[in-house]
C-alpha cells in the first residue's frame, strides 16, 4: 500500500509524494497521479502563467516572484 509523504502545501495545493515513486497533486477535490519527471516542466507552465496574471509591467511582475530573466 502506498504510504504518501508531504512535500509542500499551502491553502490552495498540496504535493505528496507516495512511496511507490509517484507525486499526487491535489487540488481542492482533484488529486493528479504525476511522475517526478513532469514536475519541472508543470512548475515552468504555472510560473509563467502566474506571470502573466500579475498586474503591472513585467518588470514588477518579475521582482514580485523574485525572477530577474526577461519573459
Amino acid at each position: 500500500m502506498c504510504q504518501p509523504v508531504n512535500l509542500a502545501a499551502n491553502g490552495a495545493a498540496r504535493l505528496d509524494r507516495c512511496s511507490c515513486g509517484c507525486l499526487h497533486l491535489h487540488l481542492g477535490p482533484v488529486m493528479l497521479r504525476l511522475t517526478p519527471e513532469v514536475l519541472p516542466g508543470l512548475a515552468e507552465v504555472l510560473d509563467l502563467a502566474l506571470v502573466r496574471l500579475l498586474p503591472g509591467d513585467a518588470a514588477l511582475r518579475r521582482r514580485r516572484l523574485g525572477r530577474d530573466q526577461p519573459e
